[in-house]
């Protein structure tokens, strides 16, 4: 259209987009939910209450979108109607928000923000945390499908954290600088049938590496899964002890445990009914033992650093332990 200059046009009615379009809206609206029985409330101009013998309903408005809930679905389906006598309204059945997907299950969430928390405990159990080690890697088995008694599990776990914000590892000089010593034990059986292994690594008496790990095959004996324990904590030692030999002289790695079935294995350059299966653990074990790459001896229970990356123990136990890997 050519408007003529200096003239302008007059709108017979509001038009979205003009000053005056969302007050005449509001009017236009209040006026058809008033005709249909609706009366706003006092304190929310923006908030309507319906009611009648079939029922009572409630209707939220914000410009053009609403809310209604009613106390039946009868009373829905009749206001429903009537507001499409006047407006041409889209109808959804369920509310969602900006950003949010409705869902009827809510396991897989439920499971991402799990997963979330094992990830910030796993970090600070590898970083500084070896006593919380255990904890955290049997939390992260239960990683899909959690219910709540993982997430009690969960919070009392970084309850246990808050109450010893203060326990640190203490980095100092010893006698003797140089050795390198491997704890390691294992907890035959759990979930699955699989055994948790755990080893320690002290550098000079200061703790430089941890580690609990279920083990992937099911052990057959004690001894057995702490054969496997005595394998992952072997080659750790090894690379360790090399790392080292590039910057100071360092004996050969001594590793503890407290099974003397399993000192008696390694030791025997015969192989055993009990290790065929475990075939190249016992070829490594045994060859890093005749060439002196690794020492390995026995310690008491009672002095077995690394029980607390394989099972759960008690208050004085874990100060004890805890005395032993220099953490206060």
């Amino acid at each position: 259209m050519n408007v003529p200059k200096f003239h302008v046009l007059k709108l017979k009615k509001a038009l979205y987009g003009t000053k005056q379009a969302a007050q005449c809206w509001w009017l236009q609206l209040k006026t058809i939910l008033h005709r249909i029985g609706f009366k706003s409330n006092g304190e929310d101009p923006s908030t309507y209450f319906f009611d009648s013998p079939e029922g009572q309903a409630m209707l939220w408005i914000h410009v053009d979108n609403g809310a209604l809930a009613g106390s039946s679905e009868k009373i829905i389906d009749f206001i429903l109607m009537e507001l499409d006598k006047h407006l041409q309204i889209k109808w959804d059945a369920e509310i969602t928000g900006l950003n949010c997907n409705l869902i009827s299950d809510t396991s897989k969430e439920m499971d991402k923000a799990y997963l979330k928390r094992i990830g910030i405990l796993l970090y600070i159990a590898q970083g500084t945390r070896p006593d919380i080690s255990y904890a955290v890697n049997y939390l992260a088995w239960f990683s899909m499908g959690t219910n709540s008694t993982h997430w009690e599990s969960i919070k009392h776990l970084i309850g246990y954290l808050r109450k010893t914000n203060n326990i640190t590892l203490k980095i100092g000089a010893h006698e003797e600088p140089n050795d390198l010593k491997c704890y390691m034990d294992a907890n035959w059986g759990g979930e699955g049938n699989r055994s948790t292994h755990g080893f320690l690594v002290l550098h000079g008496g200061n703790p430089i590496m941890w580690q609990s790990k279920l083990q992937a095959t099911v052990a057959l004996s004690t001894a057995q899964a702490e054969y496997i324990a005595l394998s992952f904590a072997a080659k750790e030692c090894i690379w360790l002890y090399n790392m080292c030999q590039d910057l100071l002289k360092a004996p050969s790695p001594q590793l503890l445990s407290d099974n003397k079935a399993e000192i008696g294995i390694a030791m025997s350059s015969v192989s055993r009914k009990q290790t065929r299966h475990l075939i190249r653990e016992f070829n490594l074990i045994n060859k890093l033992i005749i060439s002196n790459k690794i020492c390995l001896d026995w310690v008491n229970t009672q002095n077995q650093l690394a029980d607390i990356l394989t099972k759960s123990l008690g208050q004085l136990n874990v100060k004890k332990v805890l005395s032993g890997i220099i953490m206060t």
